[in-house]
């Protein structure tokens, strides 16, 4: 049997695993090249699934193949002789010559730099940013056709995990492959940025040095997904949804735009209507994506325990604008050919890209289900009725909806709190807004609680410097106002807590020119996830210099 071997390019790091083949393991040099040869074969991994209660069911692992990878054959001093791309069924074919030593390598990387392009890679965050690879042993060609199979193999020993976890990489680089691939059926001249994935069987679910493994949870971030893989505490290599749900943060990020604050957030939560938005769109891209509605995370001892999301049902607890329940449910309904409850739409994912990287992309308002939903309606005028009455059903209000939630009546049991969605104001007035903590507690939600962030909207019809006032009306909290036009803050970008630490009040000036902009203002006490803050209101002006 050939040998696979397991390396992370760059980093030296070589541990052992198996393959399929039957070639001579004993290492050969060879001799003069004769003929012209080929070297084909099929690429595999072990592809654990998840069970009917969301764990890891080891016991039915399944090979899938390596789609669309590179694969290189490579001579007894490493030089690369001949690459190509693995094929949808994990096939590849190489070239060389009769008796030459070769061994084929795997690269845990999607590259392609045609009509649609694309540079994914799986590295490990804890060894330098090495490539993931398989390679098989070095063998000498003896016949004008070779085949030689690759298999990454799980690692897992019955009870635990007691060999590499070769495979692992792989099934990350496949469910990403699925997502790309759904981005290229609707878009065949998609140019994709670079994105690496980092996975280590080192990345813990803890604050502290990514380097060492400290990852918190698996996230997007700034071309980088980071990706659990703590036996027995949490991995989500074969958490297929994870995944795709997190390249879904890539996709708003570098295609689309995604104007999201994070934080902690879950289904139930009444939270930030960016942050509802953003979290929706990847739970229901992972389902469109994989053809599947359910989300499942496996996670604990002998990855045994697990929870899952269907992203199809309607039946959300807290339904509105502000639950990420509610906006997955009304984009996979969008997308999806099942009709249910007030689904009688089948619009595909078309519709849904043509917003997210068009009119979404430069909208005035906040990226919100406000905004998504009106541009779909906007692009779907036929079905403009359908998709309201998926908005209803969700208790958004669909026939009036406009960008900013204008005719939105969903207040969440707290009016002086919640509604408007947008306070609309012009240069030389004053408004009162409100902000709260009650939809989240010290340390959970609070960051991103509704109510704790209003929203206002400025109309600046002339080019000049403005003063902006924010004052608290008992003389108490943290009052801080971030600006915003089309996506793009502009003030205090890297300040945490705002533009000044004084308490009661806020001021300062800045050069705007004639637009729309919006604005988050918020008692920062109300954000900063600690005890103290509560119901607190504020006098705002905005007043030309």
């Amino acid at each position: 049997m050939n040998r696979l071997t397991w390396l992370a390019l760059g980093g030296g790091l070589f541990l052992a695993g198996c393959s399929n083949s039957n070639d001579d393991t004993s290492p050969n040099p060879g001799g003069p090249p004769g003929a012209a040869a080929v070297v084909s074969g099929t690429l595999t991994y072990d592809l654990v699934p998840h069970t009917n209660q969301n764990a890891l069911d080891y016991g039915s692992i399944v090979q899938q193949p390596i789609r669309g990878a590179t694969v290189q054959l490579l001579d007894n001093n490493s030089n690369v002789i001949d690459s190509a791309r693995s094929n949808s069924n994990g096939e590849y074919q190489l070239n060389t010559n009769v008796n030459v030593a070769v061994r084929v390598r795997v690269l845990a990387e999607l590259l392609q730099s045609s009509t649609a392009s694309w540079d994914v890679t799986v590295v490990d965050n804890t060894n330098n940013k090495a490539v993931y690879a398989v390679q098989g042993d070095l063998v000498v060609v003896d016949s004008t056709a070779q085949t030689r199979n690759l298999n990454a193999a799980s690692g897992w020993g019955g009870s635990s995990y007691t060999s590499t976890r070769s495979a692992a990489p792989f099934a990350i680089l496949d469910s990403v492959y699925q997502a790309v691939q759904t981005i290229v059926a609707v878009d065949p001249d998609v140019t994709l940025p670079t994105l690496e994935l980092n996975w280590s069987v080192n990345n813990v679910p803890s604050p502290g040095d990514v380097a060492q493994g400290q990852i918190s949870t698996s996230y997007y971030s700034n071309g980088n997904i980071y990706i659990l893989g703590a036996a027995n505490t949490d991995t989500d290599e074969y958490d297929d949804h994870v995944i795709v749900h997190e390249w879904g943060h890539y996709f708003e990020d570098r295609l689309a735009r995604s104007d999201s604050i994070g934080g902690s957030h879950s289904g139930g939560q009444r939270i930030d209507p960016r942050v509802a938005f953003g979290e929706g769109w990847g739970n229901a891209w992972s389902g469109i994506a994989l053809a599947d509605p359910v989300y499942r995370d496996s996670y604990g001892a002998s990855q045994g325990s697990g929870f899952s999301i269907n992203v199809e049902s309607n039946n959300n607890t807290n339904p509105g604008w502000y639950s990420e329940s509610s906006v997955q449910s009304i984009i996979y309904d969008v997308f999806d050919s099942t009709n249910d409850g007030q689904d009688t739409l089948s619009l595909g994912f078309a519709p849904i890209y043509e917003v997210l990287v068009g009119s979404q992309r430069t909208t005035d308002a906040f990226t919100s289900i406000f905004s998504f939903a009106r541009y779909l309606k906007d692009n779907n005028a036929a079905a403009a009725a359908q998709i309201s009455a998926l908005l209803d059903e969700q208790q958004i209000e669909g026939d009036t909806i406009d960008i900013f939630g204008s005719t939105e009546t969903n207040n969440a049991g707290n009016a002086t709190y919640v509604l408007p969605v947008y306070t609309e104001m012009q240069p030389g007035s004053s408004v009162q807004i409100c902000s709260t903590n009650s939809f989240g507690t010290a340390q959970n939600y609070e960051y991103n609680g509704l109510g704790a962030r209003r929203y206002i909207r400025l109309n600046i019809g002339a080019s000049a410097a403005y003063n902006f006032s924010m004052v608290s009306t008992n003389n108490s909290g943290d009052p801080d106002i971030y600006v915003f036009n089309q996506g793009q803050q502009l003030n205090c970008v890297q300040t945490s807590n705002g533009c000044s630490d004084g308490v009661g009040s806020e001021t300062f000036s800045l050069s705007l020119s004639a637009g729309t902009y919006v604005i988050d203002a918020h008692d920062y006490l109300n954000t900063d996830n600690q005890a103290g803050g509560g119901n607190n209101c504020f006098n705002f002006s905005v007043t030309p210099n």
